[in-house]
């Protein structure tokens, strides 16, 4: 392997084999830059090819299967918009740590293996959106995805978030799927939730419920609301967006309590959705309605039945039937950059409550980084909470497949 590295750069030549045949990556600067870690998401250039694809370069818990045999169990059960795996493989002799308490803090020492995953096309974030109409298609064709890995494939993808959903020429692809779960799996890897905090359910953040369908699809319209209030057009002024946002953050002592007041109106009869204050087109206004509803009554807030997200049914079909709409498709209303105000938090000063001005870091989008508004929420995320966990894929379900490869050294 040859390898050239620079102070802002590096670049390097990595092989995969494709059984007796040699594919050759040029691999550039990290593609996300908000992690401070030696391991990343990076862009490649494939050589034979001529066109970039998309390094994943990750340090993966053990007990995790690892993320290249689900995406080929998911592209030979035919799961739909997911991207293709060129290679995968671990490093050869990258393992560290191991699976041992920590006698002081109590803490889990996690082993941890090299691993890397190539896929075929690198997307732009959901927050890229080039209208709303565009960023509810990508989110039926996000909702396809997981779809059909739970009926063909057996797997729930148990990790919902904005970060895990691209769009690849206006369509959604759903990626990141190292911490799914295979059905048939009935012991827990690891002690803690797993998971993106601002998205899980309200269940889940409640207490340690096993990991269900609701739960993924409930994530799903969080991801979204999060979406409309920081990049699309509302009446917000910074310092109640940056209030509303805050909701999605996890506070440990009455987990999802935000989530559920702000979900409680729409279980109330004639109320429309004014908890988002939104400007857009009246069909997204009617959606967002719908949906909220369909979180009331997934945590029994409703005062009569709502529709069920125990299957994606209910909810891919309300997506399709409002992107019917072709003046909504026609209307240009691409995302914006919502000003969100700084945190205040209140400090003691004089005897009296003062309220300051919270200067937090900045990463390289320019957005605050996650840190908890209350000094006393600094702690971070809970423990003790048991999750369920997938086990390894059966090679012999997978079959052989002579379009994917190993990832060399």
């Amino acid at each position: 392997m040859q390898k050239l590295r620079t102070r802002m750069n590096w670049t390097r030549i990595t092989q995969t084999r494709f059984n007796t045949e040699r594919t050759w990556y040029i691999v550039c600067k990290p593609l996300t830059f908000a992690h401070h870690l030696l391991v990343g998401r990076g862009t490649q250039f494939d050589v034979q090819r001529k066109c970039i694809v998309l390094l994943k370069d990750q340090w993966l818990v053990a007990l995790y299967t690892a993320e290249g045999k689900i995406y080929v169990r998911l592209r030979y059960r035919k799961v739909r918009h997911i991207l293709s795996i060129l290679a995968h493989g671990d490093a050869p002799g990258q393992r560290c740590g191991q699976e041992v308490p920590e006698v002081i803090s109590g803490a889990i020492r996690r082993e941890l293996l090299h691993t890397r995953v190539i896929l075929d096309a690198v997307g732009k974030p959901l927050h890229h959106f080039a209208s709303t109409w565009e960023l509810v298609c990508a989110i039926q064709d996000l909702l396809v995805a997981p779809r059909d890995a739970f009926q063909n494939a057996k797997v729930l993808h148990r990790d919902m978030s904005e970060g895990n959903w691209i769009i690849v020429n206006s369509r959604g692809y759903l990626i990141d799927w190292e911490l799914s779960k295979l059905l048939k799996s009935n012991h827990p890897r690891v002690a803690e939730r797993t998971g993106t905090w601002q998205f899980m359910s309200i269940r889940l953040l409640k207490d340690s419920s096993v990991h269900e369908v609701r739960d993924d699809l409930e994530a799903a319209i969080w991801v979204l609301f999060w979406t409309l209030i920081k990049y699309a057009a509302n009446s917000f002024d910074p310092p109640d967006r940056l209030r509303k946002l805050d909701m999605f953050e996890y506070k440990p002592q009455n987990p999802g309590f935000d989530k559920r007041e702000f979900a409680r109106p729409f279980g109330k009869a004639g109320l429309a959705a004014e908890g988002l204050d939104l400007d857009g087109p009246p069909q997204l206004v009617d959606l967002v309605e719908k949906l909220g509803v369909a979180i009331a009554a997934n945590n029994n807030l409703s005062r009569s039945p709502g529709h069920s997200l125990e299957t994606h049914d209910w909810i891919l079909g309300t997506l399709n039937s409002a992107l019917e709409d072709n003046e909504w498709k026609d209307l240009q209303d691409p995302a914006i950059e919502n000003d969100v105000g700084k945190p205040v938090v209140e400090v003691e000063g004089s005897g009296s409550r003062k309220r300051k001005t919270l200067e937090l870091p900045m990463d390289a989008r320019g957005e605050y980084k996650k840190q908890r508004l209350c000094v006393e929420d600094e702690e971070g995320d809970a423990d003790g909470e048991e999750q369920d966990a997938g086990e390894e894929v059966d090679e012999s379900e997978v079959l052989e497949d002579p379009d994917y490869g190993e990832l060399g050294q």
